[in-house]
């Protein structure tokens, strides 16, 4: 059976976050995926030890028992942590990339806002793979380390969305939220120029959506056939939708283009 998506990442021991949510936020909007474990996070004790890489030769052999089954309909591409990884990862796609869209939401920072992969890792990913994204997902702090700028406010969102297309991602959706800001950002560009989503924020919670929740409906929207814009404003009528459902609040959005 042919896979709809191929999930490449990590996985947690409770299977929280990272590609298991990933494969779950799709698996709800009826698509079929198949996963790809590069690391596990045992613990979520910072005193614990990090992640645990799975060894290359297991990687190869999970993207090769997924592709023997067919061409998915995309490939979901999300943390990679070491150089050899993203090589591997890069030479397993190359022949599939050609005729399968790349979706990348990297992980290159924790929760707790610190670099949980190296520079030259996160070198060899703008190197090696970046040229073959057609979708970026990313959050503030792994933009900055993408644009090689500080994006410490929402006023800077705009012109690092701009700066990560150059690094040949076709489309780039760069969603922000800074404690203290009453708006929650997010920006999308592509060849049609930019578009700028703000949303209210309206309380801190847990249940409030993050990035991955915000690339998994988006991925969700260009898989259904929706054009990048269609589908992220999908997105975010969606996200408000949900915000105000959980805290039973209502929730403004609009949804603007800029021009140039």
């Amino acid at each position: 059976m042919t896979h709809a998506v191929l999930v490449i990442g990590q996985i947690d021991v409770l299977g929280q976050g990272a590609a298991p949510a990933f494969g779950r936020a799709l698996a709800a909007a009826g698509l079929d995926t198949a996963q790809v474990v590069t690391s596990i996070e045992a613990s979520s004790n910072p005193m614990a030890p990090g992640d645990m890489e799975v060894p290359a030769a297991v990687i190869s052999w999970q993207i090769e028992e997924a592709l023997a089954r067919g061409l998915p309909q995309m490939v979901c591409l999300g943390k990679l942590t070491s150089e050899e990884q993203v090589e591997l990862v890069a030479k397993h796609l190359a022949g599939c990339l050609k005729e399968v869209p790349l979706f990348c939401a990297p992980s290159f920072i924790d929760e707790e806002a610190q670099r949980n992969v190296s520079l030259r890792c996160i070198a060899h990913w703008k190197r090696r793979l970046a040229h073959e994204v057609d979708y970026l997902v990313v959050g503030p702090e792994d933009a900055e380390l993408l644009a090689g700028s500080e994006v410490g406010d929402t006023e800077a969102l705009v012109p690092t969305a701009a700066v990560l297309t150059t690094l040949g991602c076709d489309t780039v959706l760069l969603d922000g939220r800074f404690p203290g800001e009453p708006m929650r950002i997010q920006v999308l560009a592509d060849e049609e120029g930019l578009h700028v989503n703000e949303a209210a924020v309206i309380a801190e919670s847990r249940q409030d959506y993050s990035t991955a929740t915000l690339a998994a409906n988006f991925a969700s929207g260009l898989l259904s056939g929706l054009d990048a814009v269609a589908a992220f404003e999908r997105v975010q009528e969606t996200l408000v939708d949900q915000a105000a459902l959980n805290r039973d609040h209502s929730c403004d959005s609009k949804v603007r283009r800029l021009i140039g």
